[in-house]
């Protein structure tokens, strides 16, 4: 019984984290269409950092099929798609080997790894990406006159750079 109200916490834990992200979008960019996740890019940065924050909020003996029913409704909740939309779509593309879906996968995995801490030096990806946002951590500190961490400088250089970035190119290529 204690188990339920724990995965119910982490679920609600990702929901507002991902409110969060869903807020700094529409401040950016105003009104998101549901057509937009369904670029294969996006769908697979939204479906890694959301199973990868999913993960990291439960318990460590909840089950995969429970995790994965969160992440449909978590992902729904998100994006506005249909959950069924996810269990075909999101499987299509892995079978396929999307080459957008997997950089999207990719740069979420990143993102994710950034944001808790958990990116190493020694991976060549976290070293880019913290070498990457030194003059805007710089700048960050000239600006608010406090000190931000190299992760959490690579963290929101690596949001601006893959996911800002892309919204903003698909909102140009519809308008």
């Amino acid at each position: 019984m204690f188990g339920f109200y724990k995965r119910a916490q982490a679920e609600t834990n990702v929901q507002l984290q991902l409110e969060q992200i869903t807020q700094e979008l529409q401040e950016r960019f105003g009104p998101l269409s549901r057509l937009l996740w369904q670029d294969p890019y996006l769908l697979g940065y939204a479906h890694i950092v959301i199973g990868a924050l999913l993960k990291d909020q439960n318990p460590g003996n909840v089950s995969q099929e429970l995790v994965g029913m969160q992440l449909n409704r978590r992902l729904a909740a998100f994006t506005g798609l249909e959950p069924q939309y996810f269990v075909h779509g999101i499987d299509a593309l892995i079978r396929e080997n999307n080459a957008s879906f997997t950089k999207g996968s990719d740069d979420g995995a990143l993102w994710f790894l950034l944001v808790t801490g958990r990116g190493r030096p020694s991976d060549s990806r976290v070293a880019e990406a913290m070498a990457l946002s030194k003059d805007s951590a710089r700048l960050y500190e000239l600006a608010k006159d406090e000190h931000m961490p190299p992760m959490a400088s690579a963290a929101a250089h690596v949001y601006e750079r893959d996911l800002i970035s892309r919204v903003q190119s698909i909102l140009k290529e519809a308008a």
